[in-house]
Order: C-alpha cells, then structure tokens, then sequence
C-alpha cells in the first residue's frame, strides 16, 4: 500500500506501508481525497514534535471497504468525511453536544500500520496520507453520495476549525459587523461561517494583496494590505464605524502577529 509517512528526518513516498483489520468498532476507509493541513508541515518540520514513523494527514475523505463487528452507523460502499475527533459518543461531553470535552479524544496514538515491517503511528486519529486508513466508527461521518470527494475532505479540519470559530466561540449573529485576519484555508471557511451566522458585514483582512479575490467570491469585503498599517484600514470600510481602541496588528517576521486590535462602536 502506498502511502505518506514521517520518517523522523523527513517524509518519504512509499508502498511499503501496511494497515491491519479493523477493530470491533472501528471503520476501515480507502482514501479518495486528501487536503494538506499546516499541522501535517509542522510534524515535518519539527513545530510539533511526533513519534516517528508516522503516517501523516487528517483532512480526508473516502469510500468505507469493511467494518468491525459492532459498527452500526456505516457499512461497506458508504461516503464518509474522516474526523480528527476520535471521541468515545457516549460520555456526558459527547452527549451534551461538547465532543471535544472528551478525554478519549486527547491523543490517540496508535499503530494501526507497519512501515517496512515495524509499526508505525497514526497521526490525528486519521493518517489519510495512506490508500487506505483505521478510524474510530464515530470519526466516519456519512454523507451524501453526489458531494464531490475532493471538497468534502476539507470539512475534517479546515471547515470545522473555522466555521466552528464562528458559530461556537465567537457565536455570531445576525447583523454583526466581523474582521477576519488572514484568508487562508481556514480564515475562508471563517467566512462561510459569517455568512452562515447571517453577519451583514464581513471585512477580510491579509496582508497577500493577491489573496483579495478570495474572499471577495467568500462574499465578504475584503482589505488586502502589506505591513502595519493593515489594521488601520478596517474603520473606514465598516458601515458601522468602528474605531480602534489599541494598536495596529504588526505582522512579524514569522508570520504572526503582535498586537490585538480591539473594537468598540462609535
């Protein structure tokens, strides 16, 4: 099987990769679609470190090829999104609607695979840098057969991180003005989020001026600007003049940023 793993010093192609049967509540899915995440670059390069080898990847989707004994949600032949969360369904958190609470979702470390003959870990409960992967039943999230693979693999982190942003932490509402700061993958689906939450006006912030064209086919109203003065530009394009009560956001070197522009109306 040919799949993508860690080696400790790098990542290496291979098709000596090897998965065992699944589990009594576990699902075993052929991958069809695979979206590249940050956090798979950051095992590479050593921002978070990971036990090596390692199969990488967890934004995935895939056609399900058999099942464990006691799996009742999915069977052979359905279309599923593959979550990070491999949480236990069944504790307060998860009946309560708080699946990330979990503590059977921390960690999940497994070696489900073997790599030249020696096992080899997942990575985010999900490894879909492989032709085929071990997941939890409740991380096989049915869908629909007519939605096409290639998007419905980025719903496992990119649109969940950001669309969660916004309906779960930043709980928006109707008629709210919103900024986004970067208009990547995530910051994106922060604003299919917005639209979701029925925000009337939605200001996408980055300092890529080339990126200005996604977030206006996002439907949001974009700034693109270079250097500090980024923040700055945001008031003037807010109906409902909003002013800054502290500094402007000043990208650094690396990337971030130093310093947190708060609003207040005026």
């Amino acid at each position: 099987m040919r799949g993508i793993v860690y080696t400790g010093e790098g990542v290496e192609v291979t098709d000596e990769l090897e998965v065992r049967a699944p589990g009594p509540n576990e699902v075993r899915v052929r991958i069809q679609a695979a979206g590249v995440c940050h956090s798979d670059l950051s095992v590479i390069n050593g921002t978070i470190p990971f036990p090596a080898p390692a199969v990488l990847g967890h934004e995935g989707a895939g056609v399900v090829e058999s099942v464990g004994d006691a799996v009742r949600s999915v069977k052979p032949g359905d279309h599923v999104v593959i979550a990070t969360l491999a949480s236990c369904g069944a504790c307060r958190a998860c009946s309560t609607g708080h699946p990330t609470w979990c503590k059977s979702s921390l960690g999940n470390i497994s070696t489900p695979f073997t790599f030249k003959g020696e096992p080899a870990s997942n990575f985010a409960a999900a490894s879909v840098f492989s032709e085929t992967t071990i997941v939890s039943e409740v991380q096989a999230v049915r869908i629909p057969k007519d939605i096409p693979l290639t998007s419905a693999c980025l719903i496992g982190c990119g649109v969940l991180t950001g669309v969660g942003a916004v309906l779960n932490r930043a709980k928006a509402k109707p008629g709210d003005t919103a900024a986004v700061f970067g208009v990547g993958g995530v910051g994106l689906n922060v604003i299919q989020g917005l639209r979701i939450s029925g925000a009337t006006r939605i200001v996408a912030v980055d300092t890529v001026a080339a990126k200005e064209d996604l977030g206006a086919a996002a439907d949001s109203r974009s700034v693109a600007s270079r250097g500090p003065s980024t923040a700055s530009a945001i008031p003037p394009c807010c109906a409902a003049r909003w002013t800054a009560s502290t500094g402007a956001a000043t990208p650094s070197p690396s990337g971030s940023r130093r310093g947190v522009p708060r609003w207040r109306s005026t």
